[in-house]
């Protein structure tokens, strides 16, 4: 992996901490979760006449990975709305490395170098420090951490599902950017069914989110599916997975979250994987 590629991927990893952070921090998670979902997807709108049309090779991926987006978003506001962003954020985050990995391995027969599994090891022995942490109220959360896996099942499937699919569609940008826009009209029809007021009430009240937040979920992942086809996909996922650590941070800046020993462990194996991935 190149540096400027190892650099896009950690900035893309801020940008995904930020909108996740304004996921959390609004009082209605699903309606909050429906403007960053419209935002990225009238981003997309932007960025599409720039890009170029998805290879026809790509379209079965960028069906399934619609789905698979569609679920993520579902499951991951009903997590926080269970658990703090500093637990829920990174058990999901980082445990979707582990699964990508071993399919990888299994699957695809991809070899890694020992730095990279211990890289991966790094990241995934802080994810599970976190699942003893404490909340911010001083209990542990059962369901948020089920809620949380969940949601890295879903991060494990569309990693795999997308990365395929931007390296066969011949231009990440256009794959990604076709991919939101469907995301944005099958998240509305979602909405439709379950709580149809927020389809008119986010254009009211959620504008400032739709465009900022929506702008930091379409880079974070429109970078993200760029470093797909420059790096192994699996080592791609570890590195974004960086974002633990900022999300961590504005847990407890932002939110008033706690920070114990584990949260400080699993900050520094974060970091320690980021270097073993690097080299």
């Amino acid at each position: 992996m190149s540096l400027f590629v190892f650099a896009a991927v950690i900035f893309a990893a801020l940008l995904h901490a930020t909108w996740n952070a304004v996921a959390k921090s609004q009082t209605d998670k699903l309606l909050t979760m429906t403007a960053l979902v419209f935002g990225s997807s009238l981003w997309g709108m932007v960025a599409l006449p720039f890009a170029q049309w998805p290879n026809p090779a790509s379209l079965v991926y960028l069906a399934i990975g619609i789905l698979l987006h569609i679920g993520y978003q579902i499951v991951l506001q009903s997590a926080y709305k269970l658990g703090d962003l500093s637990l829920v954020y990174p058990i999901s985050r980082g445990t979707a490395p582990l699964i990508v990995t071993i399919f990888s391995v299994i699957v695809w027969n991809i070899e890694f170098e020992f730095t990279t599994i211990l890289g991966l090891a790094a990241i995934i022995f802080a994810v599970f420090c976190l699942a003893f942490t404490k909340n911010s109220r001083g209990g542990r959360d059962g369901k948020a951490i089920v809620f949380a896996l969940v949601t890295a099942c879903f991060i494990a499937a569309y990693s795999l599902v997308d990365g395929t699919g931007a390296r066969l569609s011949g231009d990440s940008l256009g794959f990604y950017a076709c991919l939101t826009i469907a995301n944005g009209f099958g998240f509305a029809a979602f909405i439709a069914l379950v709580k149809p007021v927020n389809l008119a009430l986010v254009f009211k009240t959620q504008k400032f989110i739709m465009v900022f937040g929506g702008l930091a979920s379409f880079g974070a992942f429109a970078i993200a599916m760029w470093a797909f086809t420059q790096a192994p996909i699996a080592l791609v996922t570890a590195l974004r997975e960086s974002s633990i650590m900022f999300a961590m941070l504005i847990g407890v800046v932002f939110f008033k979250e706690k920070f114990g020993a584990l949260k400080l462990v699993a900050t520094l194996a974060t970091l320690a994987g980021m270097v073993l991935l690097r080299m």
